[in-house]
């Protein structure tokens, strides 16, 4: 990871963990309404975060992406997400974007 990359979360999924310090720059207003669309967002022992986005992976959506987006807008990168190529079949509950930038919606 380069050192610019350090302070922001660079990626999320169907089941999302945020390190402590970055977990601490969400604003409460944005883990209040994800607590109100995600399967689960619970504060680890260590501060860190872990979010859910669905009870099931194979119900994880481009809805439930964008939720979890919602959730991390405060310390995501600006700028729109870059698709990489997957190769084989995917997982399902991986791989999802939001294709928003996050610049937008702070």
């Amino acid at each position: 990871m380069q050192a610019w990359q350090r302070d922001v979360q660079i990626g999320y999924d169907w089941v999302t963990y945020v390190r402590a310090d970055l977990a601490a720059a969400v604003k409460p207003a944005r883990l209040q309404q994800a607590a109100q669309q995600l399967h689960s967002v619970r504060t680890l022992s260590d501060g860190a975060l872990r979010l859910q986005a669905t009870e099931r992976a194979e119900d994880y959506d481009t809805r439930a992406a964008c939720a979890v987006f919602d959730a991390l807008v405060d310390v995501r990168p600006t700028g729109f997400p870059i698709r990489v190529p997957f190769r084989g079949s995917r997982p399902a509950g991986i791989g999802l974007l939001c294709h928003r930038d996050p610049k937008d919606f702070r």
